[in-house]
């Protein structure tokens, strides 16, 4: 193996490892699932942290460089090293709290579960290794910025074809492409191993999507732990996650950002529930710093991260102000019906439109309203076709018993947020490909099934949360009325 590789694989490594020993610092007790947890949302800090290195020293007019990176990494290392050593000498670096015993069948067949998903993040991996990035979104929207800025050694600007017609004032030395203006985040992050290469090879800017992918299943896994489920439940849940086609050929089909969009939402949604059940604050830093990471990846990430507003309410604001908030909502949305919508300017975002026809949104778009019947693609897509495999029928089974759940009076607040998560996500679809011209991304299949992939890890993690609450129930149920209650952390509010 040439150095060359080698310096690849040390500035994957080096970031992700800090940042994994950092997050695994912060919790003092051994807990099941701290380990992949702290892999898993280590690995897209570290991203996270890289590409806005890239991108200021890109703004400062600075040249690309692994150099700049790579010391302020060694820094964060240096200044940490006291606490990293202090943690290291008071407790085993592998300590985790005694697990339950499981029976022998359910040990073999976790180990032949996770046999399978490591044989098929293999084949994931020879997919990156062996074939070029696809001529399609991909290449067009990201990646082509990415190679243009390793083959200039610059970060030289892009502009959309209409700017570069008009002869903006950088047009002269700019590039053009037509979606310009997306967040450079996904194309800074397959930079970051280029550097480190030499030069331009699709080989080692794919690797990033391998380690999303790990990142993803890693901390999903750990969360799942975390929340009290067993391994074994853990595992099942995983691979129910990343054995979704739509999911994998994400990883195949390099240079997409919509990966590292559910990723990043994903694992920020599930961090926010288990802060809303547990209180951890550790998890409350965790949701907030890869919600905002979402800006990085998608414009829809702007969009989709809104919907912590109304999960937030539904989980810390009592039932009566829950009531009437939903009735100011109503009676503000006829009102503005009736009086033909609302516009105006935002301070640095700019002008808005929310009429009964149009919707117009800085940075998000302009959207003209009008009734689309979009049913039949989108019933193909979720229910027919192997996109999903069985995912939308166990959704739909999923959020009924959760609301019948949310409409107990018992109902612990993390469901609350979860099932308004859930449902404000497809009103949005909703509104989305019913409402709007994006209804051809339905129709043609363009977008739905990209779009509905950054919800999914939270819909399948919402999904394991009911099993446990219903299995905690049942225990529950099956104890002597006298008997000291034992129930499961996740059952409680």
């Amino acid at each position: 193996m040439s150095l060359s590789w080698l310096a690849v694989g040390l500035v994957l490594l080096l970031p992700w490892m800090l940042a994994s020993l950092w997050l695994r610092t912060l919790w003092t007790e051994p807990e099941p699932g701290v380990w992949p947890s702290a892999l898993g949302y280590g690995f897209m800090l570290a991203m996270v942290g890289v590409a806005l290195i890239l991108g200021t020293m890109g703004l400062i007019g600075l040249a690309p460089s692994v150099l700049p990176v790579l010391a302020i990494v060694l820094l964060l290392v240096w200044l940490g090293r006291d606490d990293f050593n202090a943690w290291i000498r008071t407790r085993p670096i592998l300590s985790e709290r005694p697990r339950t015993e499981q029976p022998w069948w359910a040990r073999l067949f976790w180990m032949l579960l996770a046999l399978y998903l490591l044989v098929r993040l293999l084949g994931l991996g020879l997919e990156l290794a062996l074939q070029p990035v696809f001529a399609w979104d991909a290449w067009t929207t990201w990646i082509f910025r990415t190679k243009a800025w390793a083959e200039s050694g610059q970060f030289v600007t892009f502009v959309s074809p209409g700017e570069w017609l008009a002869g903006v004032p950088e047009s002269a030395s700019a590039y053009t492409i037509a979606a310009a203006g997306y967040p450079s985040g996904v194309s800074l992050i397959a930079l970051w191993p280029v550097l480190a290469r030499g030069e331009w090879n699709e080989m080692a800017m794919s690797l990033p999507w391998l380690g999303c992918v790990m990142a993803l299943g890693l901390g999903f896994y750990g969360q799942v732990r975390l929340w009290g489920a067993g391994p074994l439940t853990a595992l099942v849940f995983l691979y129910v996650l990343a054995s979704l086609p739509l999911l994998d050929s994400h990883v195949a089909l390099v240079g997409y950002a919509d990966l590292w969009l559910a990723t990043s939402l994903g694992l920020a949604a599930i961090a926010f529930l288990q802060w809303v059940r547990t209180g951890d604050r550790r998890q409350l830093g965790l949701w907030i710093l890869l919600a905002l990471a979402c800006l990085l990846f998608k414009r829809e990430g702007a969009v989709w991260i809104l919907l912590f507003l109304p999960a937030l309410i539904a989980a810390r604001v009592s039932r009566v102000w829950r009531l009437g908030l939903l009735a100011c909502l109503i009676a503000l949305v006829i009102a503005g019906w009736m009086s033909g919508g609302l516009s105006g300017t935002v301070p640095i975002l700019g002008t808005f439109s929310l009429t009964p026809t149009l919707i117009d949104l800085p940075w998000i778009g302009r959207f003209d309203l009008t009734y689309y019947n979009s049913w039949p693609a989108v019933r193909r897509h979720l229910f027919v076709y192997d996109n999903w495999h069985l995912l939308g029928y166990l959704l739909l089974f999923a959020i009924g018993a959760g609301l019948v759940r949310v409409f107990r009076a018992e109902a612990p607040s993390w469901l609350r947020a979860q099932m308004t998560f859930t449902l404000g996500s497809l009103i949005l679809f909703y509104l989305l490909f019913f409402m709007t011209g994006a209804h051809l991304w339905a129709e043609k299949a363009t977008s739905l099934n990209r779009l509905i992939l950054h919800f999914v890890p939270v819909y399948v993690f919402g999904m394991m949360t009911l099993w446990e609450l219903v299995r905690s129930s049942q225990l529950d149920g099956e104890r002597p009325a006298n008997a000291v209650s034992g129930r499961s952390v996740s059952a409680q509010d």
